[in-house]
């Protein structure tokens, strides 16, 4: 009686966890949705496993590296102070005193100054808006010291330092110097004779500028905080 009742017993175990392993293994897997027309290759597809939604990154593989547009400084700002900037009224440093006479016509007065630099006399146009000084028949300087004269970018006697400071390139540094008076702020390049660059001068209270590649530079007078007189020149020492 017991050998029946324990064969019994094993039968309906047996007969159990074949019931389970049918029930389990027919169980249909789950499979990723069938991607809408057009969308056949797109980056997101979501398959749903039951709890979360999954994104599956079909191109993943096939993705391309976009530059970082934000990244490109090139083209900010002015463009430094160059020998094309020497201009005045039409005429530009190196014209024929010829040409310069047909532009502006006959000056005020002309006198001759010796020039020790290059040992030898300079001449001088005298016009109501200021000087220009000529070697060996050709601009070598001019200076414009009343308002109403357009010079390089359009800078005027009466325009403010900041404007003066806006037409051309500016790079933030410090002060250099502890007393403000004899000190000088660098706003590009190197601040040197014969250099390219510009800065602020405390000391006579100007801003030059410097192409050392042509040898020209522009000064701009400041008083109480506005230009006053500035001269553009060959820097022939």
């Amino acid at each position: 009686m017991k050998k029946r009742f324990g064969g019994l017993v094993v039968f309906i175990l047996a007969l159990l966890v074949a019931l389970a392993f049918l029930t389990t293994g027919c169980t249909k897997p789950a499979e990723l949705p069938t991607p809408a027309p057009g969308q056949e290759n797109s980056a997101d597809v979501a398959v749903n496993n039951g709890n979360d939604e999954v994104n599956i990154d079909l191109d993943e593989e096939q993705e391309e590296l976009v530059p970082n547009d934000s990244a490109v400084t090139e083209g900010k700002g002015p463009a430094p102070f160059s020998l094309e900037d020497c201009y005045v009224l039409g005429v530009s440093l190196g014209m024929p005193e010829e040409t310069v006479l047909t532009i502006l016509g006959e000056p005020e007065e002309t006198t001759i100054d010796f020039n020790a630099a290059l040992h030898g006399n300079v001449k001088i146009l005298h016009y109501p808006f200021g000087t220009l000084r000529f070697w060996e028949d050709e601009l070598l300087s001019f200076e414009v010291n009343t308002a109403g004269a357009d010079g390089p970018r359009g800078i005027q006697v009466g325009d403010s330092m900041e404007s003066v400071i806006d037409k051309f390139s500016y790079e933030e540094k410090p002060v250099e110097g502890e007393n403000p008076r004899y000190a000088t702020k660098p706003l590009y390049g190197v601040m040197a004779h014969h250099e390219t660059g510009g800065g602020i001068y405390y000391e006579a209270y100007e801003i030059i500028y410097g192409d050392g590649e042509h040898g020209v530079a522009l000064r701009v007078e400041i008083e109480d905080g506005a230009v006053s007189r500035f001269r553009c020149f060959f820097a022939v020492t």
